[in-house]
């Protein structure tokens, strides 16, 4: 059975991107485009969150909940985020950080990384 994987990201061809990579690697992705759009229910292998959630909350919180139910999250970042927030996103329970721009060979290394240390 295919890993299910939860992403939420503002950037809608970021989101469609995730979308059709993570279909052909062999996931099943729900890609949600905001937090309230989110529904964080549900059972996933792991979660892909964009930490920078243009006008709204950042990302930190939704972290904290899915890892709060034993949830891996991976937060993806652009290069311009602050640092105090990334440190944030790793004290709220993400386990790696990944950032942007990535590649497809790193988004794949990262997930089977975090997948296989579950």
């Amino acid at each position: 059975m295919a890993k299910k994987i939860y992403v939420i990201d503002d950037d809608l061809d970021m989101g469609v991107f995730l979308e059709i990579a993570l279909t052909v690697a062999g996931y099943a992705p729900t890609v949600c485009t905001s937090v309230q759009e989110a529904s964080l229910s549900g059972h996933y292998d792991v979660a892909l969150i964009d930490l920078m959630l243009t006008g709204q909350t950042n990302g930190v919180a939704v972290i904290a909940e899915l890892a709060a139910k034993g949830i891996p999250v991976i937060c993806m970042t652009g290069l311009h985020a602050d640092a105090a927030l990334v440190s944030a996103a790793s004290e709220a329970g993400a386990c790696h950080i990944l950032h942007k721009p990535f590649d497809l060979p790193k988004l794949r290394e990262t997930l089977l990384h975090v997948l296989t240390e579950k």
